[in-house]
């Protein structure tokens, strides 16, 4: 966090409320007046680079924390009211950092939750907990952390790589795949159903069948939407997969959906529709979107002049992210999306470290 420091007493107290488990911090001077925000970041040290923009994607400021590796396309920011949600892992090769840095959209105040988890590689939010998981040595623990009371509290399962979660009121779902052991084992994908409160493994379901990575998930109702990215072939080798899959959560029924276009990966809700990135989050490769109607069940299917690595929407404005440091403004009517703006959203030339776009939020 870039701050003009002056006296030694000052700066030793500030580094201390940093370290501090879910200490506040806030900008000294914070322009709200911004639509999007794109994060850049490095693995080679701690620092990330915030840039907001306007409406008209035009700079308005810049803001650094020192925190690196923060944020990626498989694990992109959250919203969850008010606020912005993002993993920094730290240096690339170390994965020291423990947190899960918090940004008030409005005010730009800052917080830190330290997880005491190293190498987070999922995380989600509910009104009163945050979730995050990390694997070591073949077991998954999944860190439930209060925001009320500051208490961590720990669920591990065993042999199994939790992809990722969601969270309703009363339950955390939890995607996850079984660890393979040799090459004679078939892999096995998971949703567990947790009770939010007691941390207990409620339900446990084999979605095998529907595919075995999944890589976007929303819940929307009483009902999550989830992509099947891959699907296991003839000799239990992975392959592209065209299918999402809703899991009616009170009757516990599961539905296939068949889209046009292979490697679903990421999932947005607005308006009633389901917005599904089509690319290789490995190679930022796939340049189309499916639209989703939820009410109708129809689905079309978008293609773009440009990859689509990470989508995000407001009303009808869609902001969409490359694998090439540009940032993309559409507006969707009847199911297309207009073309309002691209720029290049680099702004690290001249730093002695590399920087990546890892990722990007909105206001």
């Amino acid at each position: 966090m870039k701050r003009q420091i002056i006296f030694f007493v000052v700066a030793m107290i500030g580094i201390s409320l940093l370290s501090v488990c879910g200490k506040k911090t806030k900008e000294e001077i914070f322009n709200g007046d911004y639509s999007v925000c794109v994060i850049e970041s490095t693995q080679q040290k701690n620092k990330s680079i915030l840039t907001f923009y306007d409406d008209a994607l035009d700079k308005v400021q810049s803001t650094e924390y020192a925190l690196g590796s923060m944020g990626s396309w498989f694990y992109p920011p959250q919203i969850f009211d008010n606020y912005m949600y993002v993993v920094p892992q730290g240096i690339g090769n170390q994965k020291e950092k423990t947190i899960i840095f918090e940004l008030n959209r409005q005010t730009g105040e800052s917080r830190q939750y330290d997880m005491n988890q190293q190498a987070i590689n999922g995380f989600c939010i509910s009104d009163k907990y945050i979730f995050s998981v990390a694997t070591w040595n073949n077991v998954s623990t999944i860190t439930r952390y209060d925001k009320n009371s500051d208490q961590i509290d720990t669920l591990e399962l065993p042999e199994i790589f939790i992809e990722f979660m969601e969270s309703t009121p009363d339950k955390l779902m939890a995607f996850g795949i079984a660890k393979l052991e040799s090459n004679e084992y078939t892999p096995t994908s998971y949703l567990y159903e947790i009770d939010i409160e007691t941390l207990m493994l409620k339900e446990e379901y084999d979605i095998t069948g529907y595919g075995i990575s999944h890589e976007g998930a929303v819940i929307e109702g009483d009902d999550l939407y989830f992509t099947n990215t891959t699907k296991l072939g003839n000799e239990n080798e992975e392959l592209p997969n065209q299918t999402m899959s809703v899991f009616h959560i009170e009757s516990k029924v599961f539905e296939t959906i068949q889209l046009e276009s292979y490697s679903p990966s990421q999932l947005a809700a607005s308006d009633g529709k389901l917005f599904i990135v089509h690319c290789d989050l490995v190679t930022g490769e796939g340049k189309e979107i499916s639209v989703y109607d939820i009410e109708t069940q129809e689905t079309e299917l978008i293609q773009l002049e440009h990859n689509v690595c990470q989508i995000a929407i407001k009303s009808n404005i869609v902001y969409i992210i490359d694998n090439e440091e540009k940032l993309y403004k559409y507006t969707f009517r009847v199911d297309k999306l207009e073309f309002e703006k691209q720029i290049n959203v680099q702004t690290t030339e001249g730093e002695d470290s590399y920087f990546y776009v890892s990722s990007f939020f909105i206001k």
